[in-house]
């Protein structure tokens, strides 16, 4: 049966199939907000999955790694707040290691997550987090000054009400990651001589089209995508970009630096298409003034 509403901005206007097949399901984009999503929609149980597994394993390492980025991204919502951060809400915590960073920088953390394993290790890290989606992280009954988001999204189910929630819950900045459907690998990745050499080169077999693989992502963002969702959901987008996975300040999920992925990362941030999107936004509410606003400029051109 063809795909009759966008998965992720709902609308009903003509959906355009890719031709494509991931996991038994097409691939599909929506003229409307020209984002990816597979239909019939691929379910992932990931209480069955063990994908936080690595990192329920290298909890330490990972919360080492990580602190001086997580640092670099609360000055980052400070310069564009011009105030001080203090509450912090991590939307897929996993096993809480960027929270533990996050406390021990002195922040209040929370961090949610439907990874019950993530949760339960997390809150044995004595770190406050609680299974719950990003579609209902207003059940939380709290606010923050910077929310964040890390190469969650793409998984949710509801994208609209995952967006929603962010503005319900942010009284401040917005920080989200989400792979890039249009970055180079991504292009390239949909002819099928460079799909087999990047499955051979990776060591799986995933077939991956628009960075969705009916595994882990069954939907995927455009720029479009982002800048109709935040207006959906009352965000203001401030600052929206390609990113490197290793990128300095925001690459803190899983960073790759061999030599040949450093390679491919140096050209495909040459020609603006990174394999990461980085959104920055905040509830059009929130008032901020042009001196706040100046520090973005730096953070663009990174």
């Amino acid at each position: 049966m063809d795909a009759k509403q966008c998965r992720i901005c709902r609308s009903n206007t003509r959906l355009r199939p890719s031709g494509s097949v991931v996991c038994g399901s097409n691939v599909y984009q929506c003229n409307n907000c020209a984002g990816w999503f597979l239909h019939p929609e691929v379910q992932v149980d990931y209480m069955q999955s063990d994908w936080g597994g690595r990192r329920l394993q290298s909890f330490a390492a990972m919360s080492e790694r990580v602190r001086p980025r997580a640092r670099a991204v609360a000055r980052v919502a400070e310069s564009i707040l011009g105030r001080k951060v203090e509450s912090v809400l991590e939307i897929g915590c996993a096993s809480g290691y960027l929270g533990a960073a996050m406390r021990d920088l002195g922040f209040r953390y929370v961090g949610i997550d439907v990874d019950r394993d993530g949760v339960n290790s997390a809150n044995a890290h004595g770190i406050s987090a609680q299974e719950l989606p990003a579609e209902r992280a207003a059940e939380l009954g709290d606010r923050f000054d910077l929310v964040i988001s890390l190469d969650v999204l793409e998984h949710v189910q509801s994208p609209l009400d995952a967006f929603k929630a962010i503005a319900n819950v942010s009284q401040g900045v917005a920080i989200i990651c989400v792979p890039n459907p249009d970055g180079l690998m991504a292009r390239l990745r949909s002819f099928d001589t460079i799909q087999w050499l990047a499955m051979k080169a990776l060591g799986n077999s995933r077939h991956i089209v628009r960075s969705l693989d009916g595994h882990w992502h069954n939907i995927a963002y455009s720029r479009r995508t982002l800048e109709l969702l935040c207006e959906q959901a009352d965000l203001d987008v401030i600052l929206l970009r390609s990113m490197s996975i290793n990128d300095p300040t925001f690459g803190i999920v899983e960073p790759n630096t061999s030599l040949s992925y450093r390679v491919i990362d140096i050209l495909s941030m040459a020609f603006g298409m990174g394999p990461e999107l980085l959104l920055v936004a905040k509830p059009k509410s929130l008032a901020l003034g042009c001196e706040a606003l100046r520090p973005l400029g730096k953070i663009n051109q990174q």
